[in-house]
């Protein structure tokens, strides 16, 4: 909040708002393959704000959870009964801007057994904004079994019971824009759609070309 007021009398030096929160994810319960108790805890990758010079980057661990690993798939189902089934950068996640505000993540847990989750997701009612005509990023979004009969919606919970079968949809927000969306060059927006970051209906809504 300090730098958004600021940003006025600095606007070299400032930079949108980025996530701004660690998106927690703690999976408990006894692994039935080793019959011994795990508790794991993540903090799960959001989007960082752009600034006059530079779009903000994707898919960072927020600061303050610095020891904290983003951990690679492959590490996490061997150590924890669960299954990841999508791990993806979270297209149009960022304020659009002149800079382009960095991307969320999307990342997807299939239980293997009955255990629970606790939940910390901050940054939804206010997500980050951006500055000098810069875009505001997504908030976050988190779905338990989502398509289903019993999906549920929620950002925080303590000890929630999961079935096995349940499947928890993360998905983080983005870094807020910098500058007017119009003012973008034409050939980064065409790369960013290349690399998946923007989707062709959002290049052509918002930067109103492709």
């Amino acid at each position: 909040m300090v730098a958004r007021a600021l940003a006025p009398a600095l606007p070299e030096k400032v930079a949108g708002a980025s996530h701004g929160d660690s998106m927690i994810v703690l999976l408990a319960g006894r692994d039935p393959r080793t019959r011994r108790d795990y508790v794991s805890l993540e903090a799960t990758l959001g989007g960082w704000g752009a600034w006059d010079g530079s779009d903000g980057e994707t898919a960072l661990i927020n600061n303050v959870n610095g020891s904290l690993k983003d951990i690679p798939i492959e590490v996490f189902e061997t150590r924890y009964p669960f299954r990841i089934s999508t791990y993806e950068i979270r297209p149009d996640s960022g304020g659009a801007g002149r800079f382009r505000g960095g991307n969320g993540v999307v990342r997807e847990y299939t239980a293997l057994h009955d255990c629970t989750v606790s939940l910390w997701f901050e940054r939804s009612t206010t997500p980050a904004w951006g500055l000098f005509g810069g875009h505001d990023a997504a908030p976050p979004e988190v779905v338990i079994n989502p398509g289903r009969e019993d999906e549920r919606r929620l950002l925080k919970c303590n000890g929630l019971r999961l079935k096995a079968g349940d499947v928890i949809r993360c998905a983080t927000g983005g870094g807020g824009g910098f500058g007017p969306p119009a003012e973008r060059d034409p050939g980064a927006v065409r790369a960013d759609v290349l690399d998946g970051q923007v989707s062709e209906t959002r290049a052509k809504e918002v930067y109103a070309h492709a």
